[in-house]
Order: structure tokens, then sequence, then C-alpha cells
């Protein structure tokens, strides 16, 4: 006869096996659904961005998208103080269009800034080139975070990518 430790650790499995099944399950019937809400979301961070509602799908190349109207969309990262700060830049004759954070780990209260795109701060960062961004002061307390903002910034900016012809 089995021992009672014995008995708990196979039912403890079967617990196990369970879940992973169920997760494996939900995982299964909502990929397509959640793939489909991250693309929407995408798009709806890019017409928010340009201030129109891109005319096709996204052409991203090498982590750009050149659109007719002359700007170029560059998908950027740059190290925050709390991790990772992704970011689409839109830029046009070289010169900052708009800004929206993707996704950050910033400290709430102190780096709101990151994600609000009519924030003072980063409203004054609008229609500069890479050289005037380095007349930018920081925001006082969240040094780390802004130096970071400004940096993905000024990369996107002196990206080098060749203008190509464009199909309406």
């Amino acid at each position: 006869m089995p021992n009672a430790s014995a008995k708990g650790l196979g039912f403890l499995a079967l617990i196990a096996l369970a879940c992973g099944s169920l997760l494996a399950t939900t995982e299964h019937f909502t990929a397509e659904r959640i793939a489909a809400n991250k693309h929407a979301h995408e798009l709806q961070q890019i017409a928010e961005l340009i201030g129109m509602q891109p005319a096709t799908e996204p052409n991203w190349q090498a982590g750009v998208w050149q659109l007719c109207n002359g700007i170029d969309l560059i998908k950027a990262q740059s190290a925050g103080y709390g991790g990772p700060i992704l970011a689409l830049v839109a830029r046009r004759d070289g010169k900052l269009q708009g800004l929206r954070v993707t996704m950050h780990q910033e400290t709430p209260g102190i780096a709101d800034f990151v994600a609000q795109p009519n924030d003072p701060w980063r409203r004054g960062l609008r229609q500069r080139d890479a050289q005037t961004l380095a007349t930018v002061d920081t925001v006082s307390g969240a040094t780390v975070t802004s130096k970071a903002l400004l940096g993905l910034v000024e990369r996107a900016l002196v990206h080098d990518v060749k203008r190509k012809a464009c199909d309406p």
C-alpha cells in the first residue's frame, strides 16, 4: 500500500498536468485573437502618431517603414532605468515629427511623462533634429529615463535609410 506522501505527490503531479493542459489549450484557442489585437493596437498607435490611418499595411524593413508622405517610422529601443524602452519614432527631413512609447517599465509617478505624448517635456522634442536634442535638459528626478528617451530619439533621427520611390 503506497504511503501518504507518495499519494500526495501523485495528486500534485495530476493537478500540474491538468493545469498545463488547460494553459496549452487556452493558448491554442486565443493565439490568433491575441495576434490580431496586437496588430490592431500597433495600427492605432501608428494612426495616432502620424495623425491619420495608414493607407496600407505596415511594411517594416529593418525596423523602418517609409510612408508616401515623406515620414519614416522607426522602431527604436533604449535601456531605461527600469528596463528597456520601446518606441515608434516618426521623422521627416531629419526632424522629430512624433514619438510613441510602446513599452516601458519605468517608475510610475516619476517617469509618467514617458507614456504621455502631450507631456510638456515630450512636446518640446517635436521638430528638433539630432543636434538640437543635445540642448534639451533632462527631467529632474528621472534623469536616466529622460536620457534614455533622448538617446532613443537621437539614434532614430540619424538612422541612415535611403528613401525609396513610393507607390501610393
